[in-house]
């Protein structure tokens, strides 16, 4: 179960909102979980993730996505290794406005394969190395321009997951091809209302389906149901609220979108394994450690 004592505070190289570099000697890492983004490319066979309790099991050229406040470990990597480890700010993310509204996309996505990713995700290896290649060579604006490799990253990433629903031709539109897109612009809508009262009803009739018939559908492409999904929104917003100091824990948990704050905190400790008073003394710490 997620704890403060496996929580990971990391001071990025130089104070930037990033680092990356090679794991050459590391074969195991304990689990932990931290509120920055680790994008893992590996170029050898066998290294060994786990990930909210599940191995993942990586073969070369594949690239692994682990999220903000994810239970993970390295189970095993192969003596000498060769894994490239980019890690950056989730504010990066967070603060745009555009990301906000597009952070479902990202939710049940894990990892790309080498042997079948095609184009994106020999972009994402070459993105990945040109960061590097950065970091190390670059004498002016090093940071300005791995952010923008980030970015660009991450927008690649993003507008694939867009068009998976529509890789089928233009001619035909499947069933399921419109039942994507139906998902797509009623996820768009939640993200877009989260802190009102949206109910099932509600989010059904923007969808075009039954409410029983929508929860089905909704879950399946998802990942959660429409609660679960509804709260992840409001918590997203609620954690960037709860960045500023000058907002309080009631504000965050009314501005949010939550009723009360004994359901605001009763919902964030039972996704972030953390009560939101803890979140913001974790954050802080964090802040002032890289000051």
């Amino acid at each position: 179960m997620k704890d403060l004592s496996i929580f990971e505070n990391n001071h990025f190289y130089k104070g930037y909102s990033f680092s990356i570099f090679y794991f050459h000697e590391l074969e195991t890492f304990p689990l932990h979980w931290h509120h920055y983004v680790e994008v893992i490319y590996t170029m050898q066979n066998g290294v060994i993730f786990e990930v909210n309790g599940q191995k993942v099991h990586m073969k070369k050229g594949d690239v692994l996505f682990i999220w903000p406040g994810e239970l993970h470990s390295i189970v095993y990597q192969p003596r000498p290794n060769n894994t490239l480890m980019l890690q950056f700010d989730a504010q990066l993310l967070t603060d745009r406005l555009d990301f906000q509204k597009m952070a479902y996309l990202f939710y049940k996505t894990r990892i790309l394969r080498g042997a079948s990713g095609g184009e994106l995700v020999i972009l994402i290896q070459n993105t990945l190395l040109k960061i590097l290649d950065t970091s190390l060579n670059e004498e002016n604006f090093p940071e300005m321009k791995a952010c923008v490799l980030i970015y660009e990253l991450m927008i690649s990433l993003g507008q694939e997951f867009l068009s998976e629903g529509n890789r089928r031709g233009k001619k035909v539109i499947t069933h399921k091809a419109q039942v994507e897109q139906q998902m797509l612009h009623v996820c768009n809508y939640i993200a877009a209302h989260c802190t009102e009262k949206i109910t099932l009803e509600q989010a059904a009739f923007v969808a075009g389906f039954s409410k029983f018939h929508f929860s089905k559908l909704f879950k399946e492409y998802t990942g959660h149901s429409f609660p679960e999904f509804q709260a992840k929104e409001r918590l997203r917003i609620a954690e960037t609220l709860l960045m500023d100091p000058s907002v309080s824990v009631t504000e965050a948990s009314l501005e949010s979108g939550f009723e009360s704050i004994s359901t605001f905190n009763r919902v964030f400790k039972q996704f972030k394994k953390v009560s939101p008073t803890q979140f913001r003394t974790m954050y802080m710490l964090s802040d002032s450690e890289d000051h």
